[in-house]
């Protein structure tokens, strides 16, 4: 994965961020310190509850901490309704993501078999544009 400026410029470019936002992008080794009151232990949800709402990008993130993200937004309490997780991948080590998430797209071309087995939708054309036109 990408390092955290790099990750930046991307998402400033892609409009996902903006020059002036107070929006957090991280590497994974900063998400899981901010998550965990200890290097090895357990995610807390109230950690995780301060965080989740301004994170915009996680860059150089493991396969785990998609997994934790996306479990982690499903099990917050911070708005009184569930929030719904979409996921997006194309590997093997998407799977656990694409499977929690409540709707997990993946990519029919490039997609391995467990990807598009873990996925409730698979993206024929592997064009992100086709999710915005599956979730309309």
């Amino acid at each position: 994965g990408d390092n955290v400026n790099t990750a930046r410029s991307i998402a400033l470019k892609c409009g996902i961020i903006s020059p002036n936002d107070n929006f957090l992008v991280l590497e994974g080794k900063e998400f899981n310190r901010r998550i965990r009151s200890t290097p090895d232990g357990e995610v807390e949800q109230s950690l995780f509850d301060k965080i989740w709402p301004q994170l915009r990008v996680l860059a150089r993130s493991s396969p785990q901490d998609k997994y934790v993200l996306v479990k982690g937004i499903i099990a917050s309490k911070n708005n009184p309704t569930r929030e719904v997780v979409a996921v997006t991948g194309d590997g093997t080590n998407d799977g656990p993501a694409l499977k929690k998430a409540d709707v997990g797209f993946a990519m029919g071309i490039q997609g391995t078999d467990v990807a598009k087995e873990a996925s409730d939708i698979i993206l024929v054309d592997d064009n992100f544009n086709s999710i915005v036109k599956a979730v309309m």
